[in-house]
């Protein structure tokens, strides 16, 4: 298990079939480990088994299931956090991190809605939406700067939302992200000023 891992952190592709293997053992900690390894390795021919550790449901896999939906962003998005491309993936991914979003964990959940923004496409939007509706604030924050990588037009409504989060930290997040697209004030930049939220966490 380490072997393979240690494969998979360095890229070689020798590591697919046996962190493959390794993601369908019934052990969490095995197929946690797996997952990592195979969100290192970047292949795309393991998505359909990061899709599988999606779906083991049960409480002590919570953290499999993390990291299988971090892994699945890392493949989609190139690797490296905030590096988006077309985001492109196997039709049946889009779903399966959608259903992740909606986990009892919140941890689970804010990892996919970090993978979800990975992907450019329409079909996300919704689920990021709904994210800005999370009841973990980090959640809700993840969900905000996946918007980054949507549509600007398809953005605003949702980032006119998240700027009147209760939560500072969303706020912030949110503004920053109106920022970017905009390139101006962000309480100016969504059409109407915005009023600051009454803050519940302080920066």
């Amino acid at each position: 298990c380490s072997a393979a891992a240690a494969l998979g952190e360095i890229g070689d592709k020798r590591a697919l079939e046996p962190l493959i293997a390794l993601a369908k053992e019934p052990d969490a900690d095995v197929a946690t480990a797996a997952a990592i390894g195979l969100g290192l390795l970047g292949d795309e021919r393991c998505m359909g088994s990061l899709r599988a550790l999606l779906k083991r449901r049960s409480v002590e896999m919570a953290e499999t299931r993390l990291m299988a939906a971090d892994a699945l962003g890392r493949i989609v998005g190139g690797q490296e956090e905030g590096v988006y491309r077309s985001g492109s993936c196997p039709p049946t991914i889009i779903p399966a991190l959608m259903a992740a979003a909606r986990d009892p964990n919140q941890n689970v959940r804010e990892r996919a809605y970090w993978a979800l923004g990975q992907i450019k496409n329409k079909a996300v939007l919704s689920a990021l939406v709904e994210g800005l509706k999370d009841d973990y604030f980090r959640a809700r924050v993840t969900a905000v700067k996946g918007l980054l990588n949507q549509a600007p037009a398809d953005a605003v409504e949702p980032l006119k939302m998240a700027m009147r989060d209760p939560d500072w930290v969303v706020f912030q997040a949110a503004a920053g992200v109106a920022r970017q697209i905009t390139g101006k004030d962000p309480r100016l930049a969504l059409g109407r000023p915005v009023e600051l939220p009454v803050a519940k966490t302080l920066p």
